[in-house]
């Protein structure tokens, strides 16, 4: 008996650890409800005009920031090297074909452009793609991924995610994927 209190009493201290150091979030349907901890990107960037920026995707075209007014946007912030960043492609992909053309949608990598084309050749990402994004993702402080960016019409970013959001499957007791659900609520709710 003496033995179990003792390793729970370590597993109640891990998990209050990983509450303080990580910025836990407990996840209620659509919202998410934060526990504690310290946050500073999201502090420095939530209900913030969106840093101005001037970039060139793929396809060599060029994307600014001041264009982005009076539309909605989601900006992806992803890594060629980040597998939790490839297997939401798919999901991305659809809600991006579900919310049509009422919706910008960017996806920024620090990668360089033959690095990114290499990979969306083996996976699509219908996002506007735009690589050799360091410096600006070095400026918003971005320094895991993924991260996403909800920006509304008048230029102002309304909701961040990080990492992957994840429901639980009731028949298998395992958390799934949901971005595409996550998002697709958020984008509605900024209509």
């Amino acid at each position: 008996m003496k033995k179990l209190a003792v390793v729970l009493g370590l597993i109640l201290l891990g998990l209050a650890f990983l509450i303080v150091k990580y910025d836990v979030k407990i996840k209620l349907g659509a919202n998410e409800q934060k526990i504690t901890g310290d946050n500073n990107f999201v502090d420095a960037h939530l209900n913030q005009s969106l840093p101005p920026f001037t970039l060139t995707d793929l396809n060599g075209n060029e994307i600014s920031s001041q264009a982005l007014t009076g539309k909605r946007v989601h900006i992806n912030f992803w890594s060629t090297s980040c597998k939790p960043c490839l297997e939401e492609f798919s999901e991305l992909n659809h809600l991006k074909a579900q919310a049509g053309d009422d919706v910008v949608f960017l996806a920024m990598a620090p990668d360089n452009a033959e690095k990114v084309s290499r990979t969306v050749h083996r996976r699509p990402f219908n996002y506007t793609l735009i690589p050799d994004a360091g410096q600006y993702l070095a400026q918003l402080g971005v320094t895991a991924y993924p991260k996403n960016f909800f920006v509304d019409r008048a230029g102002i970013v309304r909701r961040i995610t990080e990492g992957s959001q994840q429901k639980l499957d009731g028949a298998s007791l395992s958390l799934k994927a949901d971005n595409f659900n996550v998002y697709r609520q958020i984008l509605d709710a900024m209509k």
